[in-house]
């Protein structure tokens, strides 16, 4: 029995040890004043009023990234005004808005229900965030309590495969015991959780992993291919269920109705990312589909032709083609079916609550009776268009009067999208630049093998010139300074339309209109980082040098990325003259992304400009390792081969053949031409240099260029050569 009693006493202490040791720890940092930011509202104040804000640093909790994704911005006050209802949306990148960030779900439901609803007026709060999933939701509703909502939209699915803690996951490990994800996050959002992490990321050996680099978005999961019959996609689906039933249970305490959406996915539009191969011939994927036996169907890219040819003669008969074709897809970047059935089994189970289900999938397609394809609702797999963030918004709103038990649900069909454009400040400029980040997007390596990638990169190319040339036709500064004015007088200041106006200004070239306006929108939100941002753009651009360096201190009191920041102001400095502090600050910034290229570039010219060639030859080197086609390093290496003190034939045989590659890729470069010709007559090439020298002043003469043109007479001595 003593026995028994004493190891029985061992196993407790072994067992009490840990956490007593830990709360113990979590105190003495809590005494001594540590407090990193562990939440993601933060409470401010600003004119003697308080407020709700996102913290920027919030994502550093999460991901072990530089460059890790930012929570959306918020700014409300805390104090609710009596006739105001809150409604708070929780979700993924896809609610967040992306690409265009500035008409996300939050902000474009506002608009869809205050326009038919003036008297029922909504506040929307966008609690969203890229690159999480229900993990880290299921603690976003926590915090989302305190605003006290009215109602509480949950849009999210798409990442429950590759986010935290899910089976493709390179975020907090996969899913090991059903406690882990819980346990994990809330080891990570705790003093000493924040410690540890800091700690860690001080060690020299940190720095060598491939874990400490730069965010990469969905190339983060290029091999990470999940096939539907992975075991792991069932204890996926099992996580989802959980967090999305806690989600909704805490709203349920709290008495606060909640919807909770099917999200939409591009099926017709959207071949599969990566497939198995085939298996069947395509006579018999047919047969297999006809008789109903599912389970044999495993290529998705054979399926997503199958659905093609079927859609030819029935959508009906299509539209679960298209989605098996979906769940085939190896890179699990869209909601499946198992995702979406969850959302409607969980909304089925409150039946009779304030819980509503709403498939906004099925609304968009089986439901949609002017449904054409995809390509209208979606830019990509699952973002959405303008007019599909419309669309999902107008039957949000509608199940948000179900739940308040307003009857006038036939206003949300008839939303007029060019009222609410304007509402919203949406102009073609602002697709535009969806578009363009899109096309960056989709050069990714996962979007490498998708069947007819390169045509929809050219179609969207096509649909930029289209666009472009409208914008030159119908935009100019007048028509800004007129849409303003008009925006203007219609309400209260908005921070997020100012924004938009500047950007705007920005794009048409108003950079005095721009660096007005954007100061306007601080005056009002001062968390605003885009504004920030683009506010030292601007300064940049028109060479307020010491405006722009007031700005990037105050950006860097309350941006959490101070790698980004730090190759900002080596750039500052640098065109300051202050090539010291130049060289500390990107320096820095490479230290600790040690692959981010542009950074590299910059640190490369800059010890070029200052005379290090020795140090400017090494980081080009580096640099022509990751991107082994950019002209530009390949031209600076010449030249400082040329100009080395002691070059040798070697040296000279190298400079000849870079500068040549530099002229075959940008062949109308005088610079590069010049850098050739030197290159030519070093090794002893003299009449090719002469030609090539005087074509390169010929070009150098068309841009006023008259600094090459004297290097080249006086480097060349063209006088001399016969």
């Amino acid at each position: 029995m003593n026995r028994i009693r004493k190891w029985s006493g061992r196993i407790l202490l072994i067992l009490l040890a840990p956490p007593c040791v830990f709360i113990m720890a979590e105190a003495l940092l809590w005494i001594s004043g540590y407090s990193p930011s562990l939440t993601l509202l933060q409470k401010v104040s600003f004119h003697d009023r308080d407020y709700w804000a996102t913290n920027p640093g919030y994502g550093r909790l999460l991901f072990s990234r530089e460059s890790a994704p930012i929570p959306s911005h918020v700014w409300i006050p805390v104090d609710k005004a009596p006739d105001v209802k809150r409604v708070v949306v929780l979700g993924e990148s896809a609610a967040a808005g992306f690409p265009t960030e500035d008409f996300n779900m939050a902000r474009v439901l506002e608009a869809v229900w205050n326009r038919s609803h003036p008297e029922w007026k909504i506040e929307a709060v966008n609690l969203t965030m890229t690159g999480i999933n229900s993990h880290v939701l299921r603690r976003f509703m926590k915090e989302a309590l305190q605003v006290e909502p009215d109602m509480v939209v949950v849009y999210a699915g798409h990442n429950e495969a590759i986010g935290p803690y899910g089976p493709a996951s390179v975020f907090g490990g996969r899913m090991i015991g059903r406690f882990f994800p819980g346990l994990s996050l809330a080891m990570r959002h705790t003093r000493v959780g924040w410690l540890l992490r800091e700690v860690v990321e001080q060690m020299p050996a940190f720095h060598k992993t491939p874990v400490h680099k730069s965010w990469s978005g969905l190339d983060e999961f290029l091999d990470k291919p999940l096939p539907w019959s992975d075991p792991s996609l069932v204890v996926m689906e099992r996580r989802f269920r959980a967090n999305i039933s806690a989600i909704v249970a805490s709203a349920n305490r709290e008495n606060v109705p909640i919807i909770i959406a099917v999200p939409a996915v591009n099926i017709t539009d959207w071949p599969p990312l990566n497939s198995e191969p085939n298996v069947l011939t395509d006579a018999e994927v047919y047969e297999a589909w006809r008789a109903g036996r599912w389970g044999a169907l495993t290529s998705a890219w054979q399926v997503y032709e199958l659905a093609r040819k079927i859609a030819d003669e029935s959508m009906d008969l299509a539209w679960p083609i298209f989605r098996k074709a979906r769940d085939l897809d190896l890179y699990r970047f869209r909601a499946d079916s198992r995702i979406q059935q969850v959302i409607l089994d969980i909304a089925d189970e409150y039946r009779g609550k304030p819980v509503l289900g709403i498939d906004t999938d099925a609304a968009l397609h089986e439901s949609n009776a002017a449904f054409l394809n995809d390509r209208e609702y979606f830019f990509e797999h699952v973002h959405l268009t303008f007019e599909g963030m419309v669309f999902i918004c107008s039957h949000l709103a509608r199940g948000m009067a179900t739940i308040w038990g307003i009857d006038e649900l036939e206003q949300f069909t008839k939303i007029d999208i060019y009222e609410v454009a304007d509402h919203l400040f949406f102009t073609e400029i602002d697709r535009y630049a969806g578009l363009q980040r899109v096309l960056e997007f989709m050069r990714m390596g996962v979007f490498a093998d998708q069947p007819e990638g390169d045509r929809r990169q050219s179609e969207f190319k096509q649909m930029m010139l289209d666009l472009r040339d409208g914008i030159k036709s119908d935009w100019n500064m007048a028509r800004l300074t007129r849409e303003l004015e008009a925006h203007q007088l219609s309400g209260e200041p908005d921070s997020s339309r100012m924004f938009i106006a500047g950007r705007l200004a920005l794009f048409l070239g108003g950079h005095d209109v721009a660096r007005d306006l954007f100061n306007l929108a601080l005056k009002h939100h001062p968390r605003h980082l885009g504004a920030w941002v683009n506010l030292f753009e601007v300064h940049m651009l028109l060479d307020e040098l010491l405006q722009a360096e007031q700005t990037l201190l105050k950006l860097k009191e309350i941006h959490p990325d101070p790698t980004r920041l730090d190759a900002r102001h080596g750039e500052l400095c640098a065109r300051m003259g202050r090539y010291p502090e130049a060289i500390n600050y990107l320096s820095a910034a490479l230290n600790r992304n040690p692959r981010d290229y542009a950074t590299m570039v910059n640190l490369g010219g800059l010890f070029m400009s200052a005379g290090f060639d020795s140090k400017a030859i090494d980081i080009f080197e580096r640099c022509l390792i990751i991107h082994p086609e950019d002209a530009y390093v390949m031209n600076n290496l010449a030249w400082l081969l040329l100009h080395m003190k002691k070059a040798e034939a070697k040296d000279i045989q190298k400079a000849v053949f870079l500068a040549e590659r530099a002229v075959s890729l940008d062949p109308v470069s005088h610079r590069y031409q010049g850098t050739l010709a030197i290159a030519y007559a070093s090794s002893g090439r003299v009449q090719e240099a002469r030609v090539l020298a005087m074509q390169a002043i010929d070009l150098a003469k068309q841009v006023g260029d008259n600094s090459a043109i004297t290097l080249l007479e006086n480097r060349l001595w063209l006088n001399k050569v016969e």
